[in-house]
């Protein structure tokens, strides 16, 4: 029989191994360059109580001030690496887009709920995702969007329009509403399904979902869990995933298959749509419209990326519009003078007026800047070694692109804090948000022009009809910059109160009219 080790030889020997795997460690450090700067690990630990708990933006950005424009974080099981300057997130996002166009490994969200297999924005990077993505470049440009989606913009916006009139105190809720009725509109060609009930409440449900999975799961940091069965203890999270994976997939094949029916039972009369559109292209091109075709799978799939991921980035930007007109008064009155000396009184605003109102354009672009839809930006995953300004990234690192950082850096904006629609008017060389607010890189996010789109038809119809104002007295966190967003993956403002004052005598009625 073979001895059993004493206790205090399996001390021993644990102690050799740590030993050891330190030393390797520091050998292997010593003979390769350096990473880039960031807070010093300790020993199994890495820097991972140097990481924001929450308000990540916050977190990130304080990192750009300690470290630099790069920062370096180990934590177990990964390395994360934080960008808060704009000119080495496109050197290297943009420029070297190919080696960092991977999204981060996301067990519970991306591999048991099966994000990553059925949306475009989880997908990692391979040739399903690259026909997604042509797909989507192909339905949102500029020009397919005013053709397709321009009249559904219209509609919507009027909608919210007649709400304010009718129920302005539900002014957040209803705007919550009307954006994800509109994405579903853009994704499906309608609101309903057949039996009338609204696709909304599936939507709801699944955004709940995506907040709920992509955080704090055990999974995440112990992949091999997911292979234990699930009656045994600390295994919710597989019983959790396997009822959100069956409402995900239930509810992206009931809405697939209602718009075919729709194509089918309308032809080329059936309500625009993004599915429907891409499903009669592929037709007229002569192919098979079955589940087995690749291409009818990659419309499926960014369908429901539309459906899922569309309404929230809007909703959020456009709160932190309304946000910032109670807040500054004088810049609302100049974008009024503007819309009353384009359009007038006498009609409401269309698409054919938005090259002629430089003011509220520039509007958009500060609020893009002011109150970013995702201020710690979304991550992205270098699939090799990269070597940059003489530091070394490994393959594998996860990559932030703060947005919050680089739209409150001084070096870019004079007093970044304020909101100022006239920085972008001086004819002066100025960073346009446009270029870190949508991402970057092979992952810049293809449904930036149709948000332009909504977001500035929304500003037009709403300050061409109403004042707005504080409701009651302002909450004193609003006036704080770190306190009025939430500043985390996504970057709402906090609930405020507004009132709505129509501007002149027929507003409303023009309004109610349509």
């Amino acid at each position: 029989m073979i001895p059993l080790p004493t206790s205090h030889q399996v001390a021993l020997s644990a102690g050799a191994s740590v030993v050891l795997y330190w030393a390797w460690s520091y050998w292997s450090s010593s003979n390769r360059a350096p990473y880039p700067p960031g807070p010093v690990p300790l020993p199994l630990l890495g820097s991972i109580l140097e990481m924001p708990l929450d308000r990540l933006a916050i977190g990130f950005t304080k990192f750009g001030e300690k470290y630099g424009p790069m920062t370096f974080v180990k934590v177990p099981g990964s390395n994360i690496m934080v960008i808060n300057s704009y000119e080495v997130a496109t050197d290297l996002l943009d420029r070297r887009g190919t080696l960092y166009a991977d999204r981060p490994r996301m067990v519970m969200m991306g591999e048991m709920i099966g994000g990553a297999r059925i949306t475009t924005i989880l997908g990692r990077y391979g040739p399903a995702w690259k026909i997604q993505r042509k797909l989507l470049r192909q339905a949102l440009s500029a020009n397919a969007i005013q053709a397709n989606y321009g009249k559904i913009i219209e509609k919507k916006w009027l909608q919210y329009l007649n709400s304010l009139v009718n129920e302005p105190d539900k002014f957040l809720s209803n705007l919550t509403i009307m954006t994800g009725e509109s994405v579903v509109e853009f994704a499906y060609g309608r609101r309903t399904d057949d039996a009338g009930n609204s696709y909304l409440e599936p939507l709801y449900r699944i955004q709940e979902m995506i907040v709920q999975a992509s955080f704090g799961y055990v999974v995440d940091l112990a992949p091999f869990l997911k292979h234990l069965p699930s009656w045994l203890p600390g295994m919710k999270f597989k019983r959790d995933a396997a009822r959100w994976a069956a409402h995900v997939d239930e509810t992206r094949a009931l809405m697939f298959s209602q718009a075919v029916r729709d194509m089918e039972e309308s032809g080329l009369d059936s309500q625009p749509s993004y599915t429907t559109n891409a499903l009669k292209d592929l037709h007229d091109r002569g192919a098979e419209l079955n589940e087995t075709n690749d291409d009818v799978e990659a419309i499926n799939s960014t369908g429901f990326s539309f459906y899922v991921a569309g309404a929230e980035t809007t909703e959020v930007t456009f709160r932190g519009f309304l946000l910032a007109m109670i807040l500054y008064p004088e810049v609302q009155a100049a974008a009024q003078a503007e819309i009353d000396k384009v359009i007038g009184r006498d009609r409401l605003p269309t698409f054919e007026d938005r090259e002629k109102t430089p003011y509220l354009k520039a509007m958009i672009l500060e609020t893009l800047r002011w109150s970013p839809a995702a201020p710690v930006g979304v991550p992205h995953r270098l699939m090799e070694d990269d070597m940059y300004n003489g530091f070394l990234i490994p393959k594998g690192t996860t990559v932030f692109p703060c947005i919050w950082g680089m739209s409150r850096n001084p070096k870019y904006y004079k007093d970044p804090t304020e909101f100022k629609p006239e920085r972008f008017l001086t004819g002066e060389p100025i960073l346009d948000p446009r270029q870190f607010a949508f991402g970057f890189g092979r992952r810049i996010c293809p449904g930036n022009e149709l948000a332009m789109q909504s977001i500035w038809m929304g500003m037009a119809s709403i300050l061409w009809a109403f004042e707005l104002r504080p409701d009651g007295d302002l909450d004193p966190a609003l006036l704080v910059e770190m306190e009025r967003f939430t500043l985390g993956n996504i970057g709402s403002t906090i609930p405020f109160k507004c009132k709505f004052i129509p501007r002149f005598e027929g507003a409303v009625e023009q309004i109610v009219q349509y």
